[in-house]
């Protein structure tokens, strides 16, 4: 594959078999739109356009290509809306409303692509009131919460799900000097474990990578 096909499939944005998501916001009147293509490189002629609830922000295949996640506007202040959306049909498998701290924390998938980890914060919580969650890809499914909101202590800059299948993520405390704010933290995914700390960092040598689930740390 070609660098820009590379660089797609690193981000979640190509299958396995091919198919690629990718905005487009030539259609005037209608703001940006989701294109499912066939390949990378096709037309916008040969590519249909997937029906979502708001304007697209955040979109990733699962695994194993079958279902791709899509976060959108919502219609409130900070509100998000999540689709995950069957592949070869384009329909809506489970969506869900919520307020998220931020459209920059990726939704992570399970390897097995049958659930997503997630970032929610309720209507009316504080602005980092956030907890973990997660969301089976099944029709009717709701987030699960698997770590309890953290009553404006700080931040979930970013979740994943590791290859044990743990929920890894990574958590900036405000109430901390600056350079011992960020760390790294597991928990069982059902919720049955008290999250441990297993990583920390001074800033910014750490982040994570988790558009595809997986975890890792590089130094910037």
């Amino acid at each position: 594959p070609g660098d820009h096909e590379l660089v797609g499939r690193a981000l979640g944005h190509v299958a396995p078999d091919g198919s690629t998501l990718r905005s487009d916001a030539t259609s005037p009147g209608l703001g940006d739109q989701l294109l499912m293509c066939p390949s990378h490189d096709a037309a916008a002629d040969d590519c249909e356009v997937v029906p979502l609830d708001g304007r697209p922000s955040i979109h990733h295949f699962s695994p194993d290509g079958s279902r791709f996640v899509v976060t959108t506007d919502g219609p409130g202040d900070n509100e998000t809306m999540l689709q995950i959306i069957d592949s070869a049909s384009l329909e809506t498998v489970v969506s869900a409303s919520t307020t998220e701290l931020s459209t920059q924390v990726h939704p992570a998938w399970r390897s097995d692509s049958g659930a997503i980890a997630i970032t929610i914060r309720a209507p009316g919580a504080g602005l980092f009131d956030v907890a973990v969650a997660t969301l089976d890809a099944t029709p009717g499914a709701v987030p699960q919460v698997v770590v309890a909101p953290t009553t404006d202590a700080g931040a979930t800059k970013a979740i994943g799900w590791a290859d044990d299948g743990t929920i890894q993520y990574e958590w900036y405390d405000r109430s901390l000097p600056p350079l011992d704010r960020t760390s790294l933290w597991s928990v069982a995914a059902d919720g049955s474990s008290a999250p441990t700390v297993i990583g920390s960092s001074i800033l910014p040598d750490l982040t994570i990578g988790l558009r595809d689930g997986s975890v890792s740390r590089r130094r910037s």
